[in-house]
């Protein structure tokens, strides 16, 4: 708890890489660091699982420079280097995927730990992203845990959670599987689970509001998409700015499967949703990767996904909008 409490420290992070001490038998630095340690400890089952979250929370914050500084700074990079090998990353690996001797939160401070070092952008994560880029082991499970966690996109969209089907910790989980999901190659995943994520990605996209017939017109599509009710997994995951964007872009790395999915309404939801975003977020500061992303989705889609689709990107005004980004230089 006090290592947990010194992470809070700014200047204090750059010693968590550091070696902790000098051996006393040959008088050289140990190899262990703060960072080392704390890893061991939350790979240990004897200790209590509060302690095993503080250990990793703690190296989380550490990590929290690693954004902040420039490569100029050497601790930075030593920080990343620490946190960027193939050891820690295999046990952080083993703390998130093991589900017999981890709980939930000891795999989600895992899970946040590897999106925060594959998301980083300093030059010590390349290394990092190209070893866990390298196991499909680890797409695969994150797709399987998203596919899981948002099946029911009903009620991810429009109802309370039912505490027998989600808990909180679940918009977390989905929030950083998405973080994560965005950055790996997709194609690592079978053919099958693509179908399936396809359908659970275009599930949470934000649903367009309806007339009083329960349509959606080109009229509702521009106004603000429907609200989930309050403290509903998705109005907690919407309260992060990267998960919309991260779905989006991974949907982008999906566009040839949405395309091609037998179930064409599932394609059709996929348009109503993007033109609503289209016309929702294109006027907002810090959308732009948003809505290039949305906008290319969709237009892979008007082009492969047939008449039916093609027909209801026209009655929502879809193509309109996708000609005036063009025009405004918008589009990638």
């Amino acid at each position: 708890n006090t290592i947990f409490q010194l992470s809070f420290i700014k200047h204090l992070r750059s010693h968590f890489a550091m070696p902790l001490a000098v051996t006393e038998s040959t008088m050289t630095p140990s190899s262990v660091s703060v960072i080392t340690a704390l890893l061991a400890l939350a790979k240990t089952t004897i200790v209590d699982d509060n302690v095993r979250e503080l250990s990793l929370a703690a190296i989380i914050n550490a990590t929290v420079p690693v954004t902040q500084q420039t490569e100029k700074n050497n601790t930075s990079r030593v920080i990343t280097k620490a946190l960027s090998s193939e050891t820690v990353l295999s046990t952080l690996f083993d703390l998130f995927n093991n589900n017999t001797t981890n709980s939930t939160t000891v795999a989600h401070r895992a899970l946040q730990l590897l999106s925060r070092v594959l998301t980083d952008p300093s030059h010590g994560s390349t290394a990092a992203k190209r070893i866990l880029q390298s196991r499909p082991a680890l797409t695969t499970a994150c797709t399987s845990l998203f596919i899981s966690i948002t099946s029911l996109s009903s009620h991810w969209n429009t109802e309370p959670p039912a505490a027998s089907v989600h808990q909180p910790h679940d918009t977390c989980f989905a929030v950083t599987l998405a973080r994560i999901l965005a950055v790996l190659p997709i194609h690592n995943v079978d053919t099958t689970q693509q179908n399936v994520l396809s359908s659970s990605l275009v599930g949470v996209l934000p649903p367009p509001q309806t007339n009083g017939r329960g349509e959606v017109t080109a009229a509702t599509v521009c106004q603000s998409p429907l609200s989930p009710v309050s403290n509903s997994p998705w109005h907690r995951a919407r309260a992060s700015r990267t998960f919309l964007p991260d779905v989006v872009k991974i949907l982008l790395s999906l566009s040839q499967t949405v395309i091609s999915l037998e179930d064409k309404a599932i394609a059709v939801t996929a348009v109503e949703r993007l033109v609503c975003i289209l016309a929702n977020y294109s006027s907002k500061n810090g959308y732009d990767v948003l809505v290039s992303n949305s906008a290319s989705v969709l237009a892979r889609l008007v082009k492969g996904g047939g008449d039916s689709v093609m027909e209801r990107c026209r009655q929502l005004r879809g193509m309109e909008i996708l000609m005036d980004l063009g025009r405004a230089g918008r589009l990638p």
